[in-house]
């Protein structure tokens, strides 16, 4: 009797999301991983601003932090709000994982960076789990919007040759 009450919550054009293992020895440094936006999502337009550590360099600076390089560039307007999931164990040695996601919005491709906090001030844990893993989500919003039915690249930009610790990473565009 409660499966119909159940399935009628579910909704069917929501992105699931999409995860990727990361290798048992460590996220490398430049390993980038690819996750595929969907054709049919539901771009949010949110009010949200990123700090950006200022010692954080990137190798491509194509539009990065609003900085126009030398060659013309239209991306689209607006921003997507993404979810990203980080599972971790409890020996992951740092409070935050830095990433850079790069993506194709209007006829460019943009670089973006986020801070993902994952424990508090006190060295506790902001996500769920059980024994020793955890999993924690933060949304985040892109500096423009990201052409759909195209690909995400993400990397972790922690200045170490391999993130220890890291199970696997997911992605969801939010409707």
């Amino acid at each position: 009797m409660l499966l119909p009450l159940l399935w009628s919550c579910t909704d069917i054009n929501k992105d699931p999301g999409q995860y990727i293992e990361i290798n048992p020895e460590g996220w490398a440094y430049g390993q980038e991983l690819t996750f595929k936006i969907p054709l049919n999502e539901k771009l949010t337009v949110i009010d949200k601003t990123l700090a950006i550590d200022d010692t954080t360099t990137l190798q491509d600076t194509t539009t990065v932090n609003d900085h126009t390089a030398s060659k013309p560039h239209t991306p689209a307007q607006g921003t997507t709000s993404l979810a990203i999931t980080i599972c971790h164990s409890d020996a992951y040695p740092y409070a935050n994982l830095w990433l850079q996601a790069r993506y194709p919005s209007g006829d460019t491709i943009v670089a973006d960076t986020f801070n993902i906090v994952i424990a508090d001030d006190y060295g506790r844990w902001k996500g769920h789990g059980t024994g020793v893993d955890y999993q924690f989500s933060d949304t985040v919003a892109t500096r423009y919007k990201i052409n759909g039915g195209s690909e995400l690249t993400l990397k972790h930009i922690m200045r170490v040759e391999a993130v220890p610790e890291i199970f696997k990473i997911g992605l969801t565009v939010l409707n």
